[in-house]
């Protein structure tokens, strides 16, 4: 994940803004939409903090924070049959307090990108399989 927030050289919080990536697994959409309208933007926590978040990523979730450019890496030596198909990936951005009543910046630009790896089935089109079933769904919070 990329994004390019607004800087301000002269802080010790340069960037105007962060973001954080999480992934879920095994929860409905409508109950994921739920528990991210309840979140108090000044402190987002984990959606949920048992299996159904994604752990083990590779550098953990609060290794870079207040990076700009973001990498993750989860590899499950198991996955189980109970787990479902639908896995999300949550991305959520906070406008630093010095920056927040701007009129300037109402939205943030981003790039994700996810890669699908299946090294023991290669006769696998993930390609094809993901084409036909991704869907996206972007939510913007305003703040009044």
């Amino acid at each position: 994940m990329a994004f390019d927030p607004p800087v301000r050289r002269t802080r010790r919080e340069y960037t105007a803004a962060t973001m954080v990536t999480d992934a879920y697994r095994n929860v409905d959409v409508d109950s994921l939409m739920e528990r991210l309208s309840q979140q108090d933007p000044d402190n987002p926590q984990p959606l949920f903090g048992d299996r159904r978040r994604l752990q083990n990523f590779r550098p953990p979730h609060t290794a870079h924070r207040e990076s700009t450019l973001q990498v993750k890496d989860w590899r499950p030596t198991v996955l189980e049959a109970d787990d479902g198909d639908a896995y999300f990936v949550v991305l959520t951005h906070k406008t630093r307090t010095w920056f927040r009543d701007r009129e300037d910046y109402r939205s943030q630009p981003y790039a994700l990108t996810v890669t699908l790896l299946d090294e023991a089935r290669t006769e696998l089109d993930l390609a094809m399989a993901v084409t036909q079933t991704v869907t996206v769904q972007a939510r913007n919070r305003a703040r009044v």
